[in-house]
C-alpha cells in the first residue's frame, strides 16, 4: 500500500471515531489543575498577553 493510500484509508476509518470520557474525568482534571501550585510570573505575564490583546 503507498502511503498516501495508506493514510487516506486511516484517516476514513478514523473520520468518524469518538472517545467518550470516562464519568469522573472531569473531576479528575479538576483536582489536577487544584492541586498545582500557580506560579506568580506565569500569572503575570498571562495577565500582560490579556491586557495586550
Amino acid at each position: 500500500m503507498a502511503p498516501l493510500k495508506f493514510e487516506e484509508h486511516l484517516k476514513d476509518k478514523l473520520k468518524d471515531r469518538e472517545i467518550t470520557p470516562s464519568s469522573n474525568a472531569w473531576s479528575k482534571v479538576a483536582a489536577g489543575l487544584e492541586s498545582q501550585p500557580i506560579n506568580k510570573k506565569i500569572k503575570s505575564q498571562h495577565i500582560l498577553l490579556l491586557l495586550l490583546v
